[in-house]
């Protein structure tokens, strides 16, 4: 199995910059590797889900006002215990990865690594009962049989856990995915909904939260040195540390992945359940297919106003398997009391007083802890991200809008390329007439020629034209000022109330909307200029890949819809439903399995008229 890595090392010498094909197959290998590859196939990452129960703060000295801070972020006092819950997680930071997520895949570890914790978690009980057999073994012998009171240390205190002792527990790994949002998409607002996903899971909100001291001025100047000095090319790495840290700082601002005093708490959590079948025509209230963020709409409204700064926003989202994160708290919250009870009758209830009556004043605070590799594993991909993903979404967007573009000939893209080179052979043979003309006929020339001037061929006349660009556009100089927003007066539309008979019934006769002033900025030619036919395929792929989703639905959506109302017209007027057809059947069942995927959002108009005309030519039963 290659990774995305290995994936996208392999493309670097296709030329998906000219050849459509190539671009293809860069969009098929991520399609079958986001699709069509099992998730338990793919490379997970240690985590933790630390869930910490402390004594509540209340009481200490209020922030400023203005200054919200986290728990997580205050000096913790004693008697504070924490729950470490191992996690097994995927990453999502790839615009396919986020925009498949867990659809259609099962949410389980590998059996390896199953087998791995169970071994793990063996030999832990294993080092447990040698260590119990062991100290049981160096006790004294009791000849009378009364029971050996608990041993003590040297200064004569007994071995029992203080009450402001951290202690850890660890449980088995959970498997989990985390998808990590850039800057931008979190600013305009993190949703995530049910989809494809085979059962319900718990879908927490994460934020990156920096203590108060940060946001001093002292340490906001030491950072911006920190990163001009980096962006300047200082330091150790010099230009490869610039654009290493360029790279990722879309989805890393200000170094928050390697930063020591970051802290990533869980701001809020919600849930998703799947979709069953009943929910597709009315579903019920008790289910939820929606998750957002706690506050989400509050936070939306101050963006608008401008008083929200979206950087503080939820950028990390952690999908787990459900009821983990409640599990989680309520264990820790049970083995909290457990400690405390134990450490209160070590002590001979000297302190019970302190223990008692204080369960309401208790917080937990969530956080997650990241692996190194999985932090390394997050870089790469933000880095992926920019120097690959990026350039590829700029090359399909030049396709698309290539074909979506009128082409003058029979939308072959080869036609301009080829006539421009048989220009520019002719430019070079007028260029040879011109001089034997010249050279044949000296009395055309200028009798008064300076001494010491070489007399050389006459070429016409061309200016700021070199090589391919010597050959006249195909289109009006006029497009290029209308685009650059230059007033053009070009031949009014005819369209109105002065229609033209003429063009009535060219529109009649090839059923388009004729207009005279697009016919003015054609160029003479003897083909009348055509729009190549609509590519299904790299309407499928992006749209299942979540590239250029903009472009995608601006340049095709329209013609897509036009198309097949036109085609389900044809059909319904025709008896058979197979006669004159202008959408292949390979398309037709393209289409159909796209607008039933469970896993896209499909707009209604376009489902339900592809469904019809997959119905009436006999392909929905096939597909």
């Amino acid at each position: 199995m290659r990774s995305v890595f290995e994936i996208a090392r392999s493309h670097i010498t296709l030329p998906v910059s000219r050849d459509m094909n190539a671009l293809r197959r860069v969009l098929r290998d991520w399609h079958h590797y986001t699709e069509k590859l099992e998730l338990q196939k793919k490379t997970t990452h240690p985590a933790a889900l630390c869930v910490t129960v402390h004594p509540s703060r209340n009481s200490t000295a209020s922030p400023p006002q203005g200054v919200s801070l986290h728990p997580s972020l205050r000096v913790a006092a004693g008697g504070a215990y924490t729950r470490r819950v191992s996690l097994q997680l995927w990453t999502a930071v790839l615009p396919w990865e986020v925009q498949r997520g867990l659809s259609m895949s099962e949410l389980r570890l590998p059996s390896t690594l199953m087998d791995a914790s169970d071994s793990k978690q063996e030999a832990k009980k294993e080092t447990e009962n040698c260590r119990y057999a062991r100290e049981m073994q160096e006790e004294e012998d009791d000849p009378f049989g009364v029971v050996t009171a608990p041993s003590k240390s040297k200064n004569g205190a007994m071995r029992t856990p203080p009450c402001g002792t951290n202690s850890v527990a660890v449980t088995a790994p959970f498997p989990g995915m985390l998808f990590v949002m850039d800057v931008d998409s979190a600013a305009q607002g993190v949703s995530f909904w049910s989809g494809a996903i085979a059962q319900p899971i718990d879908v927490a909100f994460i934020s990156p939260i920096e203590p108060a001291v940060t946001n001093s001025r002292s340490f906001q100047e030491l950072r911006q040195r920190q990163l001009a000095a980096v962006e300047d090319g200082g330091g150790g790495g010099g230009v490869d540390e610039k654009r290493a840290v360029h790279n990722i700082a879309r989805f890393f601002p200000d170094g928050e992945l390697d930063s020591p005093t970051v802290t990533f708490a869980l701001q809020s959590y919600s849930h998703l359940d799947p979709f069953p079948r009943c929910d597709k025509t009315g579903g019920t209230r008790r289910r939820q297919h929606l998750a957002q963020p706690a506050g989400a709409d509050r936070r939306d409204a101050a963006f608008a106003a401008g008083g929200d700064d979206h950087n503080n926003r939820p950028r990390y989202v952690l999908e787990t398997t459900r009821y983990l994160i409640r599990d989680s708290v309520e264990r820790a919250l049970q083995e909290c009391r457990q400690q405390r009870a134990t450490t209160a009758g070590a002590l001979g209830g000297k302190n019970k007083s302190v223990h008692e009556g204080n369960e309401e004043g208790m917080e937990v605070t969530i956080t997650l802890e990241l692996s190194d590799s999985l932090k390394e594993e997050l870089r790469e991909k933000a880095r992926l991200y920019t120097n690959y993903v990026m350039p590829l979404e700029e090359h399909i967007a030049y396709h698309i809008r290539h074909q979506n573009s009128s082409v003058v000939g029979d939308g072959n893209n080869d036609d301009v390329p080829r006539r421009e080179m048989g220009a520019e052979g002719k430019t070079g043979d007028d260029h040879a007439l011109v001089s034997k003309f010249a050279a044949a006929s000296p009395s055309l020339c200028s009798p008064a020629t300076p001494v010491g001037v070489t007399r050389g061929p006459i070429h016409p006349s061309r200016p700021n034209t070199t090589g391919r660009h010597s050959v006249m556009l195909l289109r009006s100089p006029k497009l290029a000022e209308e685009h650059e927003d230059v007033p053009s007066h070009l031949v009014p539309s005819v369209k109105g109330r002065h229609e033209a008979p003429v063009l009535q019934q060219l529109e009649r006769q090839h059923g388009q909307l004729i207009s005279a002033k697009a016919l003015a900025r054609y160029p003479i030619t003897s083909h009348m200029p055509v729009i190549p036919p609509i590519d299904y395929e790299l309407f499928d792929l992006c749209l299942r890949l979540g590239l250029c989703r903009q472009d995608t639905i601006y340049y095709f959506y329209g013609r897509i819809m036009r198309a097949w109302q036109k085609e389900l017209h044809r059909l319904r007027k025709s008896c058979d439903g197979q006669n004159d057809t202008e959408i292949p059947d390979a398309d037709v069942r393209r289409m159909f399995l796209l607008v039933r995927d469970p896993s896209l959002q499909i707009p209604e108009e376009l489902s339900t008229c592809v469904e019809a005309v997959a119905r009436r030519r006999n392909i929905a039963e096939k597909a």
